[in-house]
């Protein structure tokens, strides 16, 4: 049996059968994270076309390395939005308790 899985902007066929799961990651988006599988026989990073085979005990499809991809594809602008968030919830307010005019 297939299952195809849209998971984190990345489409991933899961072939399932009584010994084993074969994930084939078959497309990602422009911004979609790198993603591996994790399970008691190892880690296993997913590529687009390279099937990954597992034992059907179980494991998760998660997120690699994320914190490294944030900070290499993402500038960190926090204070930036911190103050435009400030600007918002003062203007917000001062139409909420001077009301429309």
């Amino acid at each position: 049996m297939t299952i195809s899985v849209h998971y984190l902007g990345s489409l991933m066929d899961f072939a399932v059968t009584e010994k084993e799961i074969k994930i084939t990651l078959l497309s990602s988006g422009p911004i979609s994270p790198s993603l591996k599988v994790s399970t008691t026989e190892g880690v296993f990073n997913l590529e687009r076309g390279s099937p990954v085979t597992i034992s059907n005990t179980g494991g998760t499809v998660c997120v690699r390395d994320f914190k490294r991809q944030i900070s290499s594809q993402a500038c960190d602008h926090t204070s930036l939005h911190i103050c435009i968030l400030f600007l918002v919830s003062f203007c917000l307010y001062l139409l909420v308790t001077n009301g429309y005019r």
